[in-house]
């Protein structure tokens, strides 16, 4: 899965499979019941431990991973923020002490594997009205940390910038200076909005770009790390090793 997921802002997309994803962020909404097996589930720094049963839970701009056992399957829907307007006040001020719901209870799994039925495509509303009933039911069931609430038109800015500039040497200071915002303000809001120092979440954006280098191109591990903005191959291997849990090498392997 690519870190930025491509979308249309109307739809919750669903899909049915393993889950064990790459190092990914996006502005939506992304629940996971996991269905068979094991699976670990990295947001930031932090790692969560699923079981069968479970239910995760990912709110806009973390970033996130799944590791999980061979065996493991789920069900996966992912919604765009902007669908869930009941909610937006709520998402864009808390954050959950753990994305893992234990003990969800029968009601909450029945409510869910609904919305992975086949409806026309004139009844979004109705597939929208139970993952709105799905989040509440979870909700409910969940600790929260509040958090200041942001201008998110200037996180938006700020991570619109990464994105396009990540391969070039950025640092905080270098974004306030072109975005003409106080670098305070800018590690204000990895620190408490995103949960992940600048140089981190940098680092993941280039590790992304390598994986999909690595997927498509036969250069050098040297010439990719250059590519995907890392200033040296050792930089490159421990950041890679950190957001994926291998190296590239054993990454274009598999």
């Amino acid at each position: 899965m690519d870190f930025f997921v491509e979308r249309n802002l109307m739809e919750i997309r669903r899909f049915e499979g393993r889950i064990n994803f790459d190092a990914h962020l996006h502005s939506d909404v992304e629940i996971i019941y996991l269905k068979r097996g094991k699976g670990g589930v990295h947001v930031g720094s932090e790692e969560y431990a699923a079981e069968e049963g479970d239910f995760v839970v990912i709110f806009p701009n973390q970033i996130h991973r799944y590791t999980g056992s061979h065996d493991n399957m789920g069900k996966i829907s992912i919604a765009p923020y902007a669908m869930l307007h009941e909610y937006n006040e709520f998402l864009s001020s808390n954050i959950p002490v753990s994305p893992i719901v234990h003990d969800a209870g029968r009601n909450i799994k029945k409510l869910y594997k609904m919305l992975f039925r086949e409806y026309d495509l004139f009844d979004k509303e109705i597939c929208r009205g139970i993952l709105l009933a799905v989040l509440g039911m979870l909700f409910a069931k969940m600790e929260f940390v509040s958090i200041k609430r942001e201008n998110n038109s200037s996180i938006d800015v700020i991570l619109q910038y990464c994105s396009e500039n990540y391969r070039n040497d950025i640092n905080i200071d270098s974004v306030a200076r072109e975005l003409h915002i106080s670098r305070s303000y800018i590690s204000h809001i990895f620190s408490e909005k995103l949960k992940i120092n600048f140089r981190d979440y940098i680092n993941s954006l280039r590790v992304s770009c390598a994986q999909n280098i690595l997927k498509k191109s036969e250069d050098s591990i040297t010439e990719i790390a250059g590519r995907a903005g890392f200033d040296s191959v050792r930089t490159f291997n421990r950041a890679f090793l950190k957001y994926t849990g291998t190296t590239p090498s054993e990454y274009r392997k598999k």
